[in-house]
């Protein structure tokens, strides 16, 4: 039997997580190369207990020295560097997970690319941030990109590999659940980290969460539909769905709109994307039972950041990449309570008013070496918050 070799990024994360239930229970048909995390060394030990990888990876230092110091009899091969473990990988890896959460899943997206047929990237910001260069780099390793974003994989199924269906499409349009304050009349100036962390639909980490509260996650995956599907800015529209059910709809030049329906579980477009998709435990309610879906134009004066989105886009690759860096900066402060909910689309919004700042985010991209000195630039930049 031929098995399937599968290695995740970031296998202690919600992601990582959902891909190794998946894979327990098709353990015959697959051999798992590699896992890693940053610093969750029990959740780590347990996996490497049940699913036994070949190669282990420990991103934090002192992490990496515990765990080796406390599990020494293992038969798996433990690396703290990623270059390392790409240099000790024999031949390619069927799948490739790329779930490490944030903007610092970009390098390593890039680096475990050398040596996977097929990566399904779940780190929406490595696309933005890596954007054609990623796009190129990938193409000159033959590996192939499967987005596994809910909305992304749902137009890719439609769009891989059908080139009259992709060139008859008029506009795309991303679905968001409008998160925890959608229907609510709430003072953003006093919302809790409870309060932003409570999603009506997913459980996520608390990065995206806070995104999906603001609708940065939504901005984040326009950028990411332009980028995969080499889109014009006015191509992607962005609409509220509550029951976060409708993924994607894809409106064709004949006029029919296609609909891209599952049921609230990342673990359909991770199992479709690993072609596992006969898990019979996947659905266990019928999506079209009491089903009713609805779809809102959002409110932009309530989820600011969608009014910078376009003009972001526009811009270029520059802008995007300040836009996941600072963003995210501005999260942590907001989840260390050191800004209060309202700033992190407030402040956004004022720097793309700033003729000096976006003079910064019109910095021409040639290579991976230019992308890492924006995000540099973009991590050092003056913040004026409460605290700075």
């Amino acid at each position: 039997m031929k098995y399937k070799s599968v290695g995740i990024l970031g296998s202690t994360g919600s992601i990582g997580v959902q891909t190794l239930s998946l894979i327990k229970k098709e353990k015959s048909k697959i051999k798992l190369v590699f896992i890693s995390c940053y610093k969750n060394i029990r959740l780590l030990k347990k996996q490497v207990q049940v699913y036994k990888p070949k190669y282990i990876l420990i991103n934090n230092k002192l992490a990496y020295q515990k765990f080796l110091k406390n599990n020494k009899k293992l038969k798996s091969c433990v690396f703290n560097s990623l270059d390392e473990l790409v240099k000790k990988i024999n031949g390619r890896v069927d799948f490739c997970v790329s779930s490490i959460a944030g903007n610092d899943g970009f390098v390593s997206t890039l680096s475990i690319s050398k040596v996977s047929k097929n990566l399904l990237i779940a780190n929406k910001e490595s696309i933005v941030l890596g954007n054609k260069i990623l796009i190129k780099e990938l193409k000159k390793n033959k590996c192939k990109l499967i987005p596994i974003d809910s909305e992304h994989f749902s137009i890719f199924s439609m769009l891989d590999n059908n080139y009259n269906f992709k060139k008859n499409v008029k506009k795309i349009f991303l679905t968001a659940s409008g998160g925890p304050f959608f229907d609510k009349k709430i003072n953003y100036k006093k919302i809790s980290v409870t309060q932003a962390l409570k999603h009506p639909n997913w459980k996520m980490g608390q990065k995206i969460s806070i995104d999906s509260a603001t609708l940065a996650n939504k901005v984040l995956e326009y950028f990411e539909a332009l980028i995969i599907f080499n889109l014009r800015p006015d191509d992607v529209v962005i609409r509220i769905e509550p029951s976060s059910r409708i993924h994607a709809v894809l409106l064709l030049k004949s006029g029919f709109y296609y609909f891209v329906a599952h049921n609230n579980s990342m673990k359909i477009p991770i199992s479709e994307a690993l072609n596992i998709s006969n898990t019979k435990f996947i659905n266990k309610k019928i999506l079209l039972d009491n089903a009713m879906f609805k779809f809102y134009k959002p409110n932009d004066k309530k989820f600011r950041l969608l009014k910078i989105a376009k003009k972001i886009a526009i811009l270029g690759h520059s802008a995007m990449i300040f836009f996941s860096i600072i963003n995210e900066r501005l999260v942590y402060k907001f989840l260390k309570k050191e800004i209060t909910f309202d700033k992190i689309s407030l402040i956004l919004e004022q720097l793309f008013k700033n003729k000096k700042f976006i003079s910064l985010c019109k910095t021409y991209i040639r290579s991976k070496k230019d992308i890492l000195k924006v995000i540099k630039t973009a991590k050092n930049y003056n913040l004026k918050t409460n605290n700075e």
